[in-house]
């Protein structure tokens, strides 16, 4: 496909090519949980990014997403807190005027 001047054509996509979305787990794992009844996928050491955890719990069961990405969000406001109170336990410093 070629560029004229910032134009570009839209390409149609043939009808038998289906929509590929990229999945953030690999969803052979979601089918063994799901196969083995826990409903949940399994943590695994190549994804442990919880956000995308709590993304795929929320589409097997939305209880489990919430609780995922709650416990993410519980870690980001502690890591958040612990620095205020670093800040507010800090005496103000003043510039010395010459």
């Amino acid at each position: 496909m070629m560029l004229y001047g910032g134009y570009q054509p839209k390409q149609k996509r043939p009808e038998d090519m289906p929509v590929v979305s990229v999945p953030t787990m690999p969803d052979v794992y979601i089918n063994k949980a799901l196969d083995k009844g826990l409903g949940l996928p399994p943590i695994k050491e190549s994804f442990i990014n919880t956000a995308n955890y709590g993304a795929k719990c929320m589409l097997i069961g939305y209880k489990a997403g919430k609780k995922a990405t709650k416990k993410r969000y519980k870690r980001k406001i502690k890591l958040l807190n612990q620095k205020l109170k670093a800040v507010k336990n800090k005496p103000i410093e003043y510039p010395e005027e010459s």
